[in-house]
């Protein structure tokens, strides 16, 4: 492990430590109004349906663009080039799902204006060998404006990094394990999408074998050991057993940011063989999902 990087999660934690109790000093009362919000994103990323799915939990109004994954032209007018990208109002930038739904619901619960909000939120720049390294940083916890259920909203923080940086990349590896799986994600993908019938027909032979053989190196570079399957059962298995017994939501009786990530991440996937494994393979899983996208979509 690189020393730039363990300086980042040493700093993380003192930050988080420094940011609750710093937010939490203001009691305010939320009247914030969100404005227009416009997602840059692709159907199926799993960071993508992270923010929608907090965007439609939280009943928020928002418009979509595809972005073409390839040429990106949507989003020439902007120096960030990954999805998600929110735009606020067509003058405000955020990148960054996890970054996206802090501000989002820092902006709902504390009506401070978005440049306080943003300041929350720094970007440490770092030298890790040859490259430079950015990182922001709280970005997995909310300014609430009150000190209300300290330990329940380091908990939420823990669970929305642990989404991150360790359960979704089971996913890739995963949906393209063997090439029968990654032509059927391919197809799944390609039809969702919206693509013409010359990228469709590209892109699923392409991409699924370009895809395949991504996903092995995948697996070295995220130290996944034994069969990448289990390695997502075992996750789901340990997400599961954060919440419990006695709660059905991570949240507790409604679903908090953490549930909404694990459940958005998951919803990448519907319709794929992995999800269909994950779901037959865990019972209590199935049944938290369930229960996850009823509260999304009941509003």
């Amino acid at each position: 492990m690189h020393s730039s990087i363990s300086y980042f999660q040493y700093a993380s934690k003192i930050l988080l430590s420094s940011f609750l109790n710093h937010v939490t000093c203001e009691e305010s009362t939320p009247r914030h109004t969100l404005g227009q919000l416009t997602l840059y994103q692709y159907n199926t990323c799993p960071f993508c349906c992270k923010v929608r799915t907090y965007l439609d939990a939280r009943n928020i109004p928002y418009e979509t663009v595809e972005v073409d994954p390839v040429f990106k032209r949507q989003m020439k007018f902007s120096s960030y080039n990954k999805v998600p990208l929110l735009m606020i109002n067509g003058n405000r930038q955020i990148g960054d799902s996890s970054l996206i739904i802090s501000v989002l619901e820092s902006l709902r619960v504390s009506g401070k204006p978005i440049d306080t909000i943003m300041s929350y939120f720094p970007t440490v720049t770092s030298q890790q060998g040859k490259s430079v390294v950015k990182e922001i940083m709280n970005k997995f916890v909310v300014a609430y404006g009150n000190a209300d259920n300290l330990d329940a909203r380091r908990e939420e923080a823990k669970w929305r990094e642990w989404v991150d940086e360790t359960y979704v990349h089971k996913f890739p590896v995963n949906i393209y394990r063997s090439p029968r799986e990654a032509l059927l994600a391919f197809e799944y993908i390609m039809r969702v999408e919206g693509f013409t019938s010359t990228q469709k027909f590209l892109g699923k032979y392409i991409g699924a074998v370009s895809m395949y053989f991504v996903a092995k190196r995948l697996i070295k570079r995220h130290h996944i050991e034994g069969d990448v399957r289990e390695s997502i059962y075992k996750d789901s298995r340990k997400w599961m057993k954060a919440i419990g017994d006695n709660r059905p939501f991570l949240g507790g009786s409604e679903p908090n940011l953490a549930d909404m990530s694990v459940y958005g991440v998951i919803t990448s996937i519907e319709g794929l063989d992995t999800f269909k494994d994950m779901m037959a393979h865990d019972v209590a899983l199935e049944k938290w999902y369930k229960n996850v996208k009823s509260f999304v979509y009941s509003k």
